[in-house]
C-alpha cells in the first residue's frame, strides 16, 4: 500500500523530489547506445569536377597500401560511411579476369553519398599510404594517394589525418562542359564492324574557352582499326567517343585557383610509383623511393564503349602498313618543362598512360612537337591503347615535409581557409582545405619555385603578412623554393570582420524507437561542406555533452555530414541547413532503433516532480 499511496501522492501532486521505489529486477526503457568516438578521421569527398555529387549516386572505389597487402588483414583502417563488396555481378566469360583486375585493386567499398571517412583501427607506428581507386560506370577511372601518419611521426602522435579533408575530383564520361573549369569534351558516334572500323574518325575538343589558352587534343583513327575490350573481345556495333581536354593551368586568379583542372589529374601530380616497362630507353630516372612529380603540358581522357557497354581498350593496326591511331595536342606556347624553359620545335615532352585496373600512370614514349600554330605548339604522339594520356615532364626532387605556422591577426577568431601551392609557370599545383588552422606539414613536397597563397571563405587571399625562415617579410604569396624557403614560414591572416561569418551549431542526438525517454545527445563526427560549387568548411568531433561550432559565410546553403558509430556500426546521415544573415542552430538526430529494456537497480524510479503550488 505505501507503494501505490506514494506513487499516487506523485501522481496527483507532482511533489518536488518526489521519488519511487522498485525492484532490483524491474524492467525499465533502456536508452540509445552510446556512440563511440571516431579518433583521428580522414574524411575523404568524391566530387564530380568541382559540384557535389548527385544525391544517391552509387560509387565504388577501392583501397590498398602502399605494401600491396590486405587492408583487413594488416587491420590497419576502419572504413565508415561505405559498405564493403564481396561479390559483383560480372559476367561469366570474364569472371577469371575480373578476380584476377580485384586481386589487383584491394578491396572494393560502395558508398551512396560520396562521402566516408578513413580512420586508424589501433595505434600504428609506421607512417603509410593508402590509395583510393574510384571505377564508375558514368566516370573515367582515377585514384589518390593518401598520406596516413603513424606514431612515428615526431610531433604527430596518435593522427591519422592530414588536418583537412581530402578532396577527389571524378570526371563524368558524358556532360563535361563547365564553364569555370579548364576543361573541353567532345562526343562523336561511329560504327565498328568484326575486322575494324567502318571509317576514318577524327574528334577534336573545342578550343574556344578562354581559360584554356587554345590547348585541345585530337584522337585520329584510321578505317579498319579494330577495336578490342581488355579481354580480347571486338568491340563492334555502334561506338561512341567520349574525349575530355584538361588544360595544364587555369591561371593565377583567386578564382582559377578553386577551379584547377590540375585537381582533377588521376593519381595526383604525385604518384607513389610509376610504370616503367615500357622505357627501353631508359629515358626516366627515377629517384631510390620511386616517386616523381608531374609538370602537366596538358592532359586527356578518352572512352570508347559500344551499345552492349564493352568499353575499348586496345587499338589494333588491319596491317603493318596501315596508318596508326594518333593522338594530337595542341600546347600553349608559354608552357615551360621541368627546368623552366620554354618549349622548342622539335623538342619533346613524355607521353604517359594511365592503367585504369592498378590505378598507376605508364610512361609510353615522347611526344614529338612537329610545328607551331600562332600561340600553341602542335604535339603528335601514336597509341595502341586508351585511358587517360598526359603529356608531363617530370621532376624527382622532393623534401619529405613542410611546417608553415598560421595565426589570425590580432588573436581573431579562426576561419575555415583553402592554401594553394602553385608552380611558377603553371603546370603544377596542390590544393589544400582545412578548417581553423594554426599549423601543417605538407608532406612529399617538390622542390620547386612557386607560390603559396592563402583564401579565405569568399576565395579571396586572407594573407596580411608573412616571415620566411630566412627573416624575409612580405604581405602578398609567399614566394620561393618550396623546400627551402617556405620550409618554418609563419603566416599571418586577415582578421575577418564579424558580420563576414555567421556560426553554424550543431549538436547530435538519437532516439529509441520503442520507449520514450527523449533524445540522447551522443558522440559524432561532423562535416560541414557547400554543394554548387563544393567547398569545406571544417570537420569535428563532437563529444555526448557538447555542441560544435563551424564559421560559415551567411546567405549559403550547407550540408552537415554526420557520421555515428556504435558496436551496430556507423550511420550516416546528410542534413540540408540554410543559413541567413544570423546564427543558425540545427540538432541531427538519428533513429536508435528497438532500444529495449533493461535491469534496474534497488532504489528508485528517479522521476522527480514539479514545483507544487
Amino acid at each position: 500500500m505505501k507503494k501505490t499511496v506514494l506513487a499516487s501522492a506523485c501522481a496527483a501532486f507532482a511533489l518536488t523530489g518526489c521519488v519511487e521505489p522498485r525492484k532490483a529486477d524491474e524492467q525499465v526503457p533502456a536508452p540509445p547506445e552510446a556512440a563511440k568516438t571516431i579518433e583521428n578521421p580522414l574524411t575523404v569527398s568524391l566530387v564530380e569536377l568541382n559540384q557535389a555529387l548527385p544525391e544517391g549516386k552509387s560509387i565504388t572505389f577501392y583501397l590498398k597500401d602502399d605494401l600491396s597487402t590486405d587492408l583487413d588483414e594488416r587491420e590497419l583502417v576502419t572504413v565508415s560511411g561505405a559498405t564493403r563488396v564481396t561479390s559483383k555481378d560480372i559476367p561469366d566469360n570474364v569472371q577469371a579476369a575480373a578476380a584476377e583486375d580485384t586481386k589487383i585493386l584491394g578491396q572494393a567499398y560502395e558508398t551512396k553519398s560520396g562521402q566516408f571517412v578513413i580512420h586508424l583501427k589501433e595505434a600504428q607506428q609506421q607512417s603509410f599510404e593508402l590509395e583510393v581507386l574510384v571505377k564508375d560506370d558514368d566516370y573515367f577511372s582515377t585514384s589518390r594517394s593518401l598520406y596516413i601518419r603513424g606514431n612515428s611521426d615526431a610531433g604527430q602522435t596518435g593522427t591519422s589525418k592530414l588536418g583537412q579533408s581530402e578532396t577527389i575530383q571524378l570526371t563524368p564520361v558524358v556532360g563535361t562542359e563547365n564553364k569555370e573549369i579548364a576543361i573541353a569534351g567532345q562526343q562523336a558516334k561511329f560504327g565498328s564492324v568484326e575486322g575494324g572500323t567502318t571509317e576514318a574518325i577524327e574528334i577534336q575538343t573545342d578550343s574556344s574557352k578562354a581559360n584554356l589558352a587554345g590547348g585541345t587534343v585530337a584522337l585520329e583513327i584510321p578505317k579498319d582499326t579494330v577495336l578490342k575490350d581488355k579481354y580480347g573481345n571486338e568491340v563492334t556495333g555502334e561506338v561512341t567517343a567520349n574525349v575530355v581536354y584538361f588544360s595544364n593551368d587555369a591561371g593565377e586568379s583567386d578564382t582559377d585557383q578553386e577551379t584547377s583542372p590540375l585537381d582533377a589529374f588521376p593519381g595526383g601530380l604525385a604518384p607513389i610509383s610509376v610504370d616503367l616497362s615500357d622505357d627501353t630507353n631508359n629515358d626516366i630516372d627515377l629517384p631510390e623511393n620511386g616517386r616523381i612529380n608531374f609538370i602537366s603540358a596538358g592532359f586527356t581522357a578518352i572512352e570508347l564503349s559500344n551499345e552492349k557497354g564493352q568499353v575499348v581498350a586496345n587499338l589494333e593496326a588491319k596491317d603493318a602498313a596501315a596508318d596508326p591511331v594518333k593522338l594530337e595536342f595542341k600546347v600553349p606556347a608559354d608552357t615551360t618543362d621541368a627546368e623552366g624553359k620554354a618549349l622548342e620545335l622539335n623538342g619533346q615532352i613524355p607521353l604517359w598512360s594511365y592503367d585504369e585496373v592498378n590505378g598507376r600512370w605508364k610512361y609510353d614514349g615522347q611526344g614529338r612537337i612537329v610545328r607551331q600554330e600562332g600561340n600553341v605548339f602542335i604535339v603528335e604522339a601514336e597509341i595502341t591503347h586508351l585511358s587517360y594520356y598526359n603529356l608531363d615532364y617530370f621532376a624527382s626532387e622532393n623534401c619529405r615535409k613542410v611546417d608553415i605556422e598560421f595565426e589570425v591577426s590580432g588573436g581573431g577568431d579562426q576561419y575555415p581557409i583553402t592554401t594553394v601551392l602553385r608552380r611558377d609557370g603553371g603546370s603544377w599545383s596542390e590544393t589544400v582545405n582545412f578548417d581553423e588552422i594554426t599549423s601543417h606539414t605538407f608532406w612529399n613536397v617538390p622542390s620547386f619555385q612557386g607560390t603559396l597563397d592563402v583564401l579565405g571563405p569568399d576565395n579571396t587571399s586572407v594573407i596580411e603578412s608573412y616571415v620566411l625562415e630566412n627573416g624575409t617579410e612580405g604581405n602578398t604569396k609567399l614566394s620561393g623554393n618550396f623546400c627551402d624557403d617556405l620550409n618554418n614560414a609563419k603566416v599571418t591572416l586577415k582578421s575577418l570582420a564579424p558580420e563576414a561569418l555567421k556560426t553554424l551549431s550543431v549538436d547530435v542526438t538519437s532516439t529509441c524507437q520503442d520507449n520514450n525517454l527523449g533524445p540522447k545527445k551522443q558522440n559524432a563526427l561532423v562535416q560541414v561542406t557547400t554543394s554548387s560549387p563544393y567547398k569545406y568548411y571544417g570537420k569535428q568531433q563532437i563529444t555526448d555533452q557538447g555542441t560544435v561550432e563551424f564559421k560559415v559565410p551567411a546567405n549559403k546553403e550547407f550540408k552537415v555530414d554526420t557520421w555515428l558509430t556504435t558496436s551496430k556500426g556507423t550511420d550516416y546521415k546528410r542534413t540540408t541547413v540554410n543559413v541567413s544573415d544570423a546564427n543558425e542552430e540545427t540538432t541531427i538526430n538519428f533513429n536508435a532503433g528497438i532500444c529495449g529494456t533493461v535491469t534496474g537497480t534497488t532504489g528508485t524510479t528517479g522521476v522527480t516532480g514539479g514545483t507544487g503550488g
